[in-house]
């Protein structure tokens, strides 16, 4: 559902995400460049203003440790150009935006955040504490999904979890007992 600038490739190298380019003029400094055809979930474009609000969220929000992304600053160039500076010199920091979700300006105060993301899913629906299912969002910028609904169910019980994949009625299921 949510996607930061860059992504990873198989081998583990930044790619582009939601900027198709960027650059590193000096050690400090990193700019950015946006698909200009990135929409988030519900049709709106992506422009620098979103990154912005999202990086400076995710920092005094606590959404992420201020260590991890060591921004000095983001601004906004243009409507899809961002200046990303370091508090120091960080050739890690490609590997560090890849979890710098972006979301739409607008709706970063709300409480709780609305889930309107970049990424190949939408949120269709969310029951807390029993399943969320995801749809593919049609405003996606890359190659469709090749799922067009994925459900998500909570099982508490991590025999039960095992018991649902071993039934056929779950396709996966996470931290189930190996023995």
């Amino acid at each position: 559902m949510l996607e930061g600038l860059v992504a990873f490739d198989r081998e583990l190298k930044p790619i582009p995400a939601l900027a198709e380019r960027w650059q590193n003029p000096d050690a400090r400094t990193w700019v950015f460049d946006l698909r200009p055809n990135a929409r988030f979930s519900d049709g709106r474009p992506v422009r620098a203003d979103d990154v912005t609000a999202s990086l400076q969220a995710a920092m005094s929000k606590g959404w992420v440790n201020g260590s991890y992304l060591r921004l000095a600053s983001v601004r906004p160039l243009s409507p899809l150009q961002v200046e990303v500076r370091t508090s120091r010199s960080d050739p890690m920091l490609l590997y560090r935006l890849r979890w710098g979700y972006v979301l739409a300006a607008g709706g970063l105060d709300a409480e709780p955040v609305p889930v309107v993301g970049t990424g190949p899913y939408r949120l269709e629906r969310w029951d807390p504490g029993r399943e969320f299912v995801l749809s593919r969002d049609p405003y996606y910028h890359g190659r469709a999904p090749d799922f067009e609904t994925v459900r998500f169910r909570v099982i508490p019980s991590q025999q039960e979890r095992l018991a649902a994949v071993v039934r056929g009625d779950a396709d996966i299921a996470d931290h189930a007992p190996l023995g």
